[in-house]
């Protein structure tokens, strides 16, 4: 198989026109192009449905891939055989995925003290705060904009997440002060959010190194 293959060209069709990222995009036609370059000899239709099989046991015993790789390979490779060639093979249903279950990092009051004063300035403080309080993730927080954030009920509203899900709630501190902090939060946030993300680590102290995905306050 070769990128320029009629086959391979063909799905790059495919794939752009569907509701994807272009990240997830790039990495469905990549997995593709692995299991074409493991089978040089064959076109992509020429390769089984066990030489698929045995290209994911690869992935996943001898390239060592992680759960979340791994399943991309996984969807990759579906996407193209069953839905774009239509080959409803039963290895979609028999391949497994051992997904791990970690117990979840909570942080300590003292760490979370730290990690809300490490900032220099009020605005950086701030938004560690509104990431803290309402469970945000980095790249959420860094999109928020002041007309974002329902300071009458304490809530904000949180687009573009992770994923590209629907634009969802998060509430802020479980107290009667919630809506004024917040409100007092959109102001500083306001000069920090647009461009903080490459400067908010320099801003934080050298000795503190907290983990960035913080629980949700309770």
């Amino acid at each position: 198989m070769t990128a320029t293959s009629k086959v391979y060209g063909d799905y790059v069709v495919f794939v752009e026109s569907k509701a994807l990222r272009g990240r997830s995009k790039q990495e469905y036609l990549r997995q593709v192009r692995k299991l074409g370059m493991r089978h040089p000899e064959r076109s992509l239709k020429q390769i089984s449905e066990r030489m698929v099989f045995d290209h994911l046991i690869h992935l996943r015993d001898k390239e060592k891939l992680g759960p979340s790789t791994l399943n991309q390979a996984v969807v990759a490779l579906r996407m193209f055989y069953r839905d774009y060639l239509e080959r409803d093979w039963q290895l979609w249903e028999q391949f497994e995925i051992r997904r791990d279950q970690p117990l979840p990092m909570v942080l300590t009051r003292d760490e979370v003290h730290q990690l809300k004063g490490a900032g220099r300035e009020n605005r950086f403080k701030a938004v560690l705060a509104l990431i803290y309080h309402c469970g945000l993730r980095v790249g959420e927080a860094v999109r928020l904009r002041p007309k974002d954030i329902d300071s009458k009920r304490g809530m904000l509203r949180v687009i573009d997440g992770k994923g590209g899900r629907k634009p969802r709630g998060a509430g802020g501190p479980a107290d009667d002060r919630a809506p004024a902090r917040l409100l007092v939060f959109s102001s500083q946030c306001a000069l920090a959010l647009p461009w903080c993300r490459p400067r908010l680590e320099r801003a934080l102290d050298a000795p503190c190194r907290l983990p960035w995905r913080l629980p949700p306050s309770r």
